[in-house]
């Protein structure tokens, strides 16, 4: 912003008379790419796609184009005019870099502002499979805790009080509506070398939730080296072996919902050869 041709403080004082320039930066928004898109689930109001680990859901930048939001706009340009922000077009929620599977977006704004109130109500029915790092924990349980940011680590974060593990059943597991800050498992096969296979459900989830929770009682995700998992050659770098395979909201009498499954990805079920206990 230029005032009087030059530049202008928070100070100063705009006269009568005086010419004032707004220099506007470049546009901050999701430009449409073309790109492979693996669609599972398309309606009137709703896209469910498959996004593979590795790629990022959403630029951080105008520049940025080799996102999953991108891909999404150039196959519905709808989504340019909805979302919580510009670069986040239709997004209803978001996925890791290193994490593979579904995610929702809308195509109207009716949807988006449903789908938004549903996720925040705990409405919505996520469930991930995961494979851990530990053979101790309860075959079925609750994790509970909040989570912040780690100072000076941009990349993490971390308990803002301690991780409180409850040991359930798999009924109480499976219930729809995991509250926030609570993550919920169930383990569907015991693997080799202290591994195991669970079924994660969580609610609006903070970001990392799964991943933070799993590591505060000593049960990080395979090859998370950010949360202290040793190195997983057989997978690539950054790809914790996380998978969001299941989306589901029931609708209301306006507004259908979507229910929407994905097999574990490739890269995570080639860890099964010769694996299982």
């Amino acid at each position: 912003m230029r005032l009087r041709g030059r530049p202008a403080k928070k100070s100063d004082l705009v006269l009568e008379g005086d010419e004032l320039v707004v220099e506007l930066g470049p546009t901050r928004a999701a430009t449409p790419r073309a790109s492979a898109l693996a669609l599972r689930f398309v309606s009137d109001d709703w896209v469910v796609a498959a996004k593979p680990a590795g790629l990022p859901t959403a630029p951080r930048n105008s520049e940025d184009t080799d996102t999953l939001a991108n891909a999404l706009v150039e196959a519905f340009p709808e989504m340019a005019a909805i979302g919580h922000r510009a670069l986040e077009p239709g997004l209803l929620h978001r996925l890791d870099n290193g994490t593979s599977g579904l995610i929702v977006a809308a195509r109207t704004e009716r949807a988006f502002v449903r789908g938004t109130r549903a996720l925040k109500a705990c409405e919505w029915n996520k469930s991930y499979l995961a494979l851990i790092t530990n053979s101790t924990l309860p075959d079925c349980g609750i994790l509970r805790g909040r989570l912040e940011a780690w100072p000076g680590h941009s990349k993490r974060v971390r308990g803002s009080s301690s991780i409180s593990l409850s040991e359930t059943t798999s009924n109480a597991v499976a219930e729809a509506g995991a509250s926030p800050f609570e993550t919920r498992y169930l383990t569907e096969m015991h693997l080799t070398h202290g591994l195991r296979l669970v079924r994660v459900f969580v609610g609006p989830a903070f970001r990392h939730q799964i991943r933070a929770h799993f590591s505060e009682v000593g049960a990080p995700l395979l090859n998370d080296e950010i949360y202290g998992a040793p190195r997983e050659p057989r997978l690539g770098e950054g790809r914790h072996a996380l998978h969001a395979a299941r989306v589901a909201w029931g609708g209301d009498p306006d507004l259908p919902g979507f229910n929407v499954t994905e097999p574990l990805a490739a890269d995570l079920l080639a860890l099964f050869e010769g694996s299982c206990a």
